[in-house]
């Protein structure tokens, strides 16, 4: 079997970075239509994962 060099992943990681960087546009573009509730689902996040530390669920 034949080893992977970077030049047989090179267009493996051509396709991951367009791929992040479509998402990343997503994002952008979402975040500046809706800013309250990004705002909102990022403060609600924040909640449920100090909850969760605090249970000791996660950062054991």
């Amino acid at each position: 079997m034949p080893v992977l060099n970077d030049r047989a992943l090179r267009p493996l990681y051509r396709k991951a970075g367009r791929a992040l960087g479509q998402l990343n546009q997503r994002i952008d573009r979402w975040t500046r239509r809706y800013p309250t509730t990004t705002a909102v689902l990022f403060a609600l996040l924040g909640w449920v994962l100090l909850w969760l530390a605090h249970r000791g669920a996660i950062c054991t």
